[in-house]
């Protein structure tokens, strides 16, 4: 009985590490003042929804994740809009998915004091998530397109938050993406352009949506001219949604990686953005099939570092990951802890998903137990 006590007591049922717990649809960027990367929110699903608004710092060079202490933080969440303000030293946030349902406050947040912010602008979008921002510096502004708003409509609406009048306005583009959510925009100083790449589109006429599909050609948004112009490829990943999407500022190219379509994918692809194609990546070692995870990259240590998300089955993760930029190879971080965590059969607020019942978790304990 001793004997078997002790078997049981050296079973590592769970990993306690100072990292982020398991978790969907966080954001992360990169802070290139203090050379880290910065982590916000997410959740995880058991039945029910344990939402998370702690702010994580991430060290490449020591492999650390370090919580960061900061005053009067927003509502916790996931699949917010969350981009970093360069000059500004800031970090600007709309809307995401709360425990009330999608929400449709704004708020900046002061890397340098720590310190949260709401903010009340005259006009905003309405209640949304999954949505996708970019901050172009050349114009001083924000940019936001499409999402789920919080009556289950895809949008197909572009807004801009400016700073000079502190205020959204509503943009008219006739030439914008379909209606979507979960797909990916990023700003390209060196050429100053605003890209995107779509997620899960739909063709909605009279609001009933006759026809879907996800991914397709990369996108361009003009601020100045309010146009939308899309960028022909000869050939492109396929199609997804949340999946990962950053950009590589010393090589001038977009990376994807991940997410889920008409199935679930691992793979890895750079997009060269002055001759506008794709090519795939290879290599064994890859992360598992994953969505709503999030990547971004890290000039100073030439690599891309991705955490989290929700795999095949439905089970948030905790792993992290680093992709080597130049040779676009993966490797786990040393030490990455491995939780376990039971799911419910589906994920509200979203379309279709499904997941193992908990007796996947049980049978594995069991297993463990009895070896």
């Amino acid at each position: 009985m001793i004997l078997g006590l002790i078997i049981i007591a050296l079973i590592p049922i769970s990993v306690t590490s100072a990292a982020p717990e398991e978790r969907l649809g966080h954001r992360m960027i990169y802070d290139p003042v203090d050379q880290r990367i910065i982590l916000y929110g997410g959740a995880v699903w058991d039945d029910e929804y344990t939402f998370y608004g702690e702010l994580w710092s991430y060290d490449t060079g020591t492999n650390t994740w370090s919580e960061i202490e900061a005053a009067n933080k927003p509502p916790p969440r996931f699949n917010a809009m969350f981009t970093y303000i360069s000059g500004r030293h800031q970090i600007f946030l709309f809307g995401g998915f709360a425990g009330n349902g999608r929400v449709a406050d704004t708020w900046i947040y002061d890397i340098e004091s720590s310190t949260w912010t709401e903010l009340d602008p005259p006009d905003h979008p309405n209640q949304r998530s999954d949505s996708s921002i970019a901050y172009d510096p050349d114009n001083d502004v924000i940019i936001l397109f499409s999402g789920y708003r919080r009556d289950e409509v895809k949008t197909r609406e572009t807004w801009v938050y400016t700073f000079e009048d502190d205020n959204w306005v509503e943009m008219g583009s006739d030439t914008s993406p379909l209606h979507q959510y979960g797909h990916y925009m990023i700003f390209v100083p060196e050429k100053g352009q605003l890209l995107m790449y779509p997620g899960h589109w739909s063709i909605v006429s009279e609001g009933v949506t006759v026809n879907h599909g996800f991914g397709g050609n990369i996108w361009e948004y003009d601020y100045e001219e309010d146009q939308w112009i899309e960028n022909l490829s000869i050939s492109s990943p396929p199609g997804r949604y949340w999946g990962n999407l950053a950009y590589d500022s010393n090589r001038n190219r977009l990376v994807l990686f991940g997410g889920h379509g008409a199935r679930d994918f691992d793979d890895t692809w750079a997009y060269d953005i002055d001759l506008g194609e794709w090519e795939q990546a290879t290599g064994n070692t890859r992360p598992a099939k994953r969505g709503s995870s999030n990547m971004v990259y890290d000039p100073e240590h030439d690599v891309f570092v991705m955490f989290g998300g929700i795999d095949t089955i439905g089970s948030s993760l905790s792993d992290t990951w680093i992709l080597d930029a130049e040779a676009l190879t993966w490797s786990m971080a040393e030490d990455t802890p491995v939780r376990e965590e039971s799911t419910g059969l589906s994920i509200p607020g979203f379309p279709i998903w499904t997941a193992l019942t908990s007796f996947v978790i049980l049978g594995a304990y069991w297993t463990r137990k009895h070896q």
